[in-house]
């Protein structure tokens, strides 16, 4: 990315510092720093990391993200890390697949929308920031435009990486309409 490009994220002038889920992006946003950046293009993010205590009273630490964009062509899914319970499930009912063997191998789909999912999922940045937020959360749903997830974060980078991959996501589907 050249001096005269912008973020792919946040769309602020300047060199990006990585490429992650497919766009070129700022080092403020490569930080996971996203709230109040993303109105260029209609969305809003928020995230939020609040100590949770288990059923077995282990407490951690857990990060919240909304995240929503206005406009765009919606998405409805639900995406999981399969479990033996949803393998044998997809024995005996019709599996919405992608097509790509590790993608279908590491995501669960559900969706209402399969034609427009197919679409996005040829992306491979799309792709990988389903693939991240699934490994991390578990389970977690596109609504329309809007997407909200949980995950426990072990480690200071998720604390960037969900965010981002959450804002991507949405930033994907922004871009096909």
């Amino acid at each position: 990315m050249g001096d005269s490009e912008s973020c792919g994220m946040c769309e602020a002038p300047g060199r990006a510092s990585g490429r992650n889920f497919g766009l070129d992006v700022c080092a403020v946003c490569e930080a996971g720093q996203l709230t109040g950046r993303l109105g260029s293009w209609g969305a809003e993010i928020s995230s939020e990391v609040v100590m949770f205590t288990d059923r077995h009273q282990q407490t951690y630490d857990q990060i919240r993200v909304r995240a929503s964009v206005q406009g765009v062509q919606p998405l409805l899914a639900v995406f999981s890390r399969p479990t033996t319970k949803s393998k044998i499930v997809g024995l005996f009912r019709k599996r919405f697949k992608a097509g790509d063997p590790l993608f279908d191998h590491a995501v669960a789909v559900q969706t209402q929308t399969p034609g427009f999912l197919r679409t996005l999922l040829q992306n491979d940045g799309f792709q990988s920031a389903i693939m991240t937020l699934t490994t991390h959360a578990e389970r977690f749903e596109v609504t329309g435009g809007a997407i909200e997830l949980a995950a426990r974060v072990d480690a200071l980078d998720l604390r960037a990486e969900l965010p981002l991959a959450a804002a991507a996501v949405l930033r994907h589907i922004k871009r096909l309409g």
